[in-house]
């Protein structure tokens, strides 16, 4: 009564005792349109204030109870059958995975005009849900369905998402609000809480997304997988069709149209934490690919792409690439582990412009081939890049240097048409966010530069080098048969000179500071020598 319910409330009960049987007890529990505070429910439920804060709920249900009472007054053979319609609830429910696919969801959704059916006995459980759901002020409409056996709990849903935007970040698409989509699934969870979804669907349009056998553990993390299957036109209006299929214990990836512009960009970034082999709880597998074009920006793109790996322990251990960039330029990728455990890498492209283009500090680079090799030991990577025959249309950095050199010319060539180097050679080590650069190395008809120091990823850049314009190499370095006279010249005053530089800050507030000098130091001088030699 203290919330004014129906009066017309009906219960209906049986009680059948028949001589030394147990006691049988019948019974129906009817209301319509009642109200209770959620504060009320804490009283039997056990931690329910966690996802249900205080408000009024109304609902009406009908419910058969059934069960027998043996000679030492307990329950036995409870039986119930349940039909509740929920006006309105508000669920709180924080769930980051959530938030990954549906942006709007802010820890909470909206339930209305829902009714759920609940069919229990013992060791058995079956729940049947449908009604309208909301995370912001529109409802979608969803059936859920669950049964609980002795060892597991079986479960199929399907779920309308016209009404939000969708976001699967990894593969690049979003829908927008307001188009139609549904998502289903079906599947177990088990009572070692390995949860496996026999298959999810996800359909907007002629958007397809199809899983089959998807095994997780309870951290979601990739135990197995049968098939996946990706047909859908993404964010940058690019067609994907892939498959990915398990057979015979090996994996393949068989494809038509791929756009990898995300997965080029986070793997030249030594963005780590989107590394997919991380989502796999222990991925011991061969995986073979076979994409007939697999795009690298807007643009370009590889195609006959084909290749195999081999992973242990969730890591790479060996494998290839081969494919022709945008048909025909080579492009060659090869990884192995020696013995020592030595991770050795090897990498070569012709005209790599679509993955140098992907460095914010080099923009307008043209023509060239890349040479890449490393060896990768207890986290500790120690690689050497070499590119040939390129050219550049703007440094801004070095734009800056020559600048403040007084050396305008040649800056204005560097932002202009552009500056031609013949060779460039970068030998460094990483371990997790630092990168040491033992040395940079680049020599053009222009200007050469000599630099080393450290990069600390997002924090700290500390460089400091040696440039050169090129009449002092050609004039200088390259004619003169002693070093004494490279280094004070034929005449009095005629030495040769360049500019020294520092570049130091975080990355968005660099600070260079340079300096004329007089003569170079040795290892420049060195360095400039030998590739001349090799050059001649």
């Amino acid at each position: 009564k203290n919330y004014q319910n129906n009066i017309n409330d009906k219960i209906t009960a049986k009680i059948i005792k028949i001589k030394d049987k147990n006691l049988t007890v019948k019974a129906n529990v009817k209301n319509e349109y009642n109200s209770i505070n959620s504060k009320e429910l804490s009283k039997y439920f056990k931690n329910i204030n966690r996802f249900i804060k205080d408000q009024n709920l109304r609902f009406g249900s009908s419910n058969d109870i059934n069960f027998d009472i043996n000679k030492k007054n307990k329950v036995k053979n409870l039986k119930i059958k349940s039909k509740l319609n929920l006006d309105e609830i508000l669920i709180n429910y924080d769930a980051p995975s959530i938030k990954k696919i549906l942006p709007e969801y802010k820890n909470s959704f909206k339930l209305k005009t829902n009714i759920i059916e609940i069919d229990y006995s013992k060791n058995n459980l079956k729940i049947d849900s449908s009604g309208l759901y909301s995370i912001n002020s529109n409802y979608d409409k969803f059936d859920f369905k669950l049964i609980k056996n002795k060892n597991a709990f079986n479960f199929n849903s399907k779920i309308s998402l016209d009404a939000n935007k969708v976001l699967f970040e990894d593969i690049n698409y979003k829908k927008k609000k307001d188009l139609s989509s549904a998502l289903s699934f079906d599947g177990s969870l088990l009572e070692n809480k390995k949860i496996i979804f026999e298959n999810i669907n996800y359909l907007e349009n002629q958007n397809i997304i199809n899983l089959f056998n998807l095994q997780l553990t309870d951290n979601y993390k990739i135990i197995d997988l049968d098939n996946l299957k990706l047909e859908y036109l993404n964010n940058d209006n690019k067609l994907n069709d892939l498959i990915v299929l398990k057979k015979n214990g090996k994996f393949k990836l068989i494809g038509k149209n791929f756009d990898g512009k995300l997965l080029v960009k986070n793997l030249l970034s030594g963005n780590k934490n989107n590394n997919f082999l991380k989502r796999f709880k222990n991925l011991n597998n061969e995986i073979s690919i076979n994409i007939d074009q697999f795009f690298i920006d807007d643009n370009d793109y590889l195609n006959d792409l084909k290749g195999n790996f081999i992973i242990k322990n969730n890591l790479l251990n060996s494998g290839f690439i081969n494919a022709k960039l945008n048909n025909k330029n080579d492009f060659n990728l090869n990884i192995k582990t020696n013995t020592k455990k030595e991770k050795i890498t090897n990498l070569f492209i012709e005209n790599p412009r679509p993955f140098i283009q992907n460095f914010d500090f080099i923009k307008g680079f043209d023509k060239g081939r890349l040479s890449y090799s490393s060896i990768e030991k207890n986290n500790l990577t120690n690689s050497s890049l070499k590119i040939y025959d390129f050219k550049i249309k703007e440094v801004p950095v070095l734009a800056k240097i020559l600048t403040l050199a007084s050396l305008q010319g040649i800056a204005d060539l560097l932002t202009g048409e552009g500056i031609r180097f013949d060779d460039f050679e970068m030998e460094y080590n990483s371990k997790e966010s630092l990168i040491k650069i033992n040395e940079i190395y680049a020599l053009g008809p222009a200007i050469s530069i000599l630099m080393s120091g450290y990069i600390e990823k997002n924090k700290l850049t500390s460089l400091r080098g040696t440039l050169v314009p090129a009449t002092t190499i050609n004039k200088k370095i390259a004619k003169l048969p002693f070093v004494g006279e490279l280094l004070v010249g034929k005449k009095t005053g005629e030495g040769v000179f360049g500019v020294s530089f520092k570049i130091k800050g975080p990355p968005k507030n660099l600070k260079t500071t340079v300096n004329p000098v007089k003569t170079l130091t040795p290892r420049f001088i060195t360095r400039t020598l030998d590739k001349l030699k090799k050059n001649n």
